[in-house]
């Protein structure tokens, strides 16, 4: 059976990282999604998951996001039941095999190019490149060499 989930939002805690007794690197961390539906109050519901990370992705994960950074999450969804401190029955959403996307605002924000563009970097016109000449953004994709 299919059981693959896409998710964007924010990371609402903190992220905590350890290394098992194998050695691979693990991290964790709740994901606020927020619904496109408003409630009666006006509101916007949120939905909190609980994503798990391993390995160099785990690595990458806690070197270059922090909590309130948006993200996109692909994983495996779990319904995951245990009971609390206080022995009430809870459940949560665990999405686990993990693997993530940088959204564009995130790029944006980190390489300082979409000041003063909305947090999105610009899409068309002349750009600097790496090697810091101008280049026109066309002609670098240009697909009239594609064979299809």
């Amino acid at each position: 059976m299919l059981n693959v989930i896409l998710l964007e939002g924010r990371i609402a805690s903190d992220i905590t990282s350890r290394t098992t007794s194998t050695g691979i690197q693990t991290c964790n961390f709740s994901l606020a999604n927020e619904s496109e539906r408003k409630g009666a109050d006006g509101k916007r519901e949120v939905t909190f998951f609980s994503c798990s990370f391993y390995g160099v992705k785990a690595t990458t994960v806690c070197k270059y996001f922090e909590r309130g950074d948006p993200i996109i999450v692909k994983g495996t969804a779990r319904l995951l039941k245990y009971k609390d401190r206080n022995g009430n029955d809870q459940a949560k959403i665990w999405i686990s095999d993990c693997d993530f996307c940088f959204p564009l605002t995130t790029r944006a924000k980190n390489d300082g190019s979409a000041a003063g563009n909305g947090g999105y970097a610009q899409t068309s016109g002349d750009q600097q490149s790496a090697s810091g000449t101008q280049t026109d953004a066309n002609a670098v994709f240009d697909d009239s060499e594609l064979p299809f």
